[in-house]
């Protein structure tokens, strides 16, 4: 794992001939930063698909409390999710 903070006081106390050193840490901060800005989009990404399973779920709910299993169809319904994807 990175060490930031030691990598950054070594940074701090890096001698002028240090530079190579210097420059592989800021390489290494940027790529860390670049990892956080993908992590943070892939967090996004997925807050989006839950929030939109989470609204169908309540549809779902609603479908239910008015009697969709009295249905026409529901039973066909049923069958088909459990041949397309296992059991419910």
């Amino acid at each position: 794992m990175l060490d930031i903070p030691k990598l950054l006081e070594k940074k701090r106390t890096a001698l002028p001939d240090d530079s190579e050193y210097i420059e592989e840490l800021e390489r290494m901060l940027f790529v860390t930063d670049e990892a956080f800005k993908n992590i943070e989009i892939e967090n996004n990404r997925l807050r989006e698909i839950i929030t939109e399973l989470q609204m169908k779920v309540k549809f779902l709910n609603c479908l239910e409390a008015m009697g969709v299993d009295n249905w026409v169809g529901y039973e066909e319904a049923q069958e088909m999710m459990e041949d397309d994807y296992g059991r419910i």
